[in-house]
């Protein structure tokens, strides 16, 4: 069995169905994902997945903006041509479903406006008693 991981995300571009022969079939689909920080900069990871074979015609289900939550395993192979010694790797899909964007509720955002008053008076006060 392969280790399959999950991220959530927002589909930025889905690519047309490939037939890379007459049984197996591939389409690419690009998801915005986490944002990391490196040397106090930030990056946003945008990841090329690849669906194969009925995952590619589910992907029709999908539009770009979609916030998703997919698993993802990494796959690879050798493979020799004119000789030569080859090889690659995939980042395949394996599942994706729709999840709703986090909006915050009227009191959360309440709270964090009090929240944000409060620590701003604590910071302010130097009173000497």
């Amino acid at each position: 069995m392969k280790n399959v991981w999950e991220l959530e995300g927002t589909i930025v571009k889905i690519g047309e169905t490939n037939p890379v022969t007459e049984n197996f079939k591939k389409r690419d689909i690009v998801i915005e994902s986490m944002e990391n920080e490196y040397n106090g900069k930030v990056f946003t990871e945008v990841l090329k997945l690849e669906a194969i074979q009925q995952r590619t015609s589910e992907l029709d289900l999908y539009s770009i903006g979609d916030n998703v939550k997919f698993g993802w395993t990494l796959s690879g192979r050798r493979y020799e041509k004119d000789g030569k010694e080859n090889f690659f790797t995939s980042v395949r899909l394996i599942w994706i479903e729709k999840v709703d964007p986090v909006v915050p509720t009227q009191d959360q955002m309440t709270n964090t406006a009090v929240d944000a008053v409060t620590n701003k008076v604590a910071e302010d006060d130097d009173l000497p008693f």
